[in-house]
């Protein structure tokens, strides 16, 4: 197996997305900040959160919902190292991610959130948050309304705020998994197993890349990062979020 793998931060702050691999394993995690962006002697909570569940997936010869069972608990001990008293949760932080395990002649997926993975430079398998969506489309409003892109984030992010409370709950029609120290429902939690010899690439990707090119090659992926970012630089647009940009990372493992 090789691997090639490319990272970068957003303009401003950290990059809180993590990756990791060995012979065994691969793994992409996308952290997700505290709603007060607290800093732990000057890390984000979202950077913990992703490196917690990127050295979980490589350690543990687990997979599915055993897997998100370990990286929760793995969490949830973060959480109370860093903070003794009980957490609220504007101050709970955690991750998305993608893995997979080779056992045997299989290879294991596991991912909760919208890390994506795509095998053979053909099947994509992604989960689309429908409160990325809405609050994505709501600061697209704001800023065709107001022409106010640069206080566009500060202004959605009350309403960030107000859908995180879906965060982890199957009852609502919003729900999303996440990775924070809480139960994961298993309706959140993505497995597929695939024949070892049917796979011969498997790219893994955070959200930051939005477009999603032909060949699989790290340079097509920025290739298509770049074109989309030409087409609409404040994603407000054909390519709607929350932010103008975000912590990008591909890993492409070949067989």
């Amino acid at each position: 197996m090789r691997v090639e793998t490319f990272s970068e931060g957003k303009p401003e702050g950290c990059n809180e997305d993590r990756h990791g691999f060995n012979n065994r394993a691969l793994v992409v995690a996308d952290g997700v900040t505290s709603l007060t962006k607290r800093l732990y002697d000057g890390k984000s909570g979202g950077e913990i959160a992703a490196k917690v569940v990127v050295q979980q997936c490589i350690a543990c010869d687990v997979v599915d919902v055993d897997l998100v069972q370990i990286l929760t608990q793995s969490v949830d001990t973060a959480h109370t190292i860093l903070s003794p008293d009980p957490i609220a949760d504007d101050e709970r932080f955690g991750a998305v991610f993608a893995s997979a395990r080779i056992k045997g002649d299989v290879v294991h997926l596991t991912y909760v959130g919208d890390v994506g993975i795509r095998i053979n430079g053909r099947d994509v398998l992604c989960e689309r948050l429908k409160v990325d969506d809405i609050t994505g489309h709501m600061r697209s409003q704001y800023i065709a309304l107001t022409g106010d892109v640069e206080g566009s984030r500060a202004w959605v992010s009350p309403h960030i705020a107000q859908l995180r409370k879906n965060a982890n709950d199957p009852t609502s029609f919003l729900g999303y998994g996440v990775i924070d120290g809480r139960a994961v429902p298993a309706t959140f939690v993505k497995y597929v197993a695939l024949p070892r010899e049917d796979v011969k690439t498997i790219e893994l990707f955070s959200d930051g890349y939005y477009v999603i090119p032909q060949q699989v090659e790290i340079a097509a992926w920025e290739c298509a990062y770049e074109q989309a970012q030409k087409e609409d630089p404040q994603r407000c647009q054909k390519h709607k979020s929350t932010k103008a940009k975000d912590d990008r990372t591909i890993l492409i493992a070949r067989f």
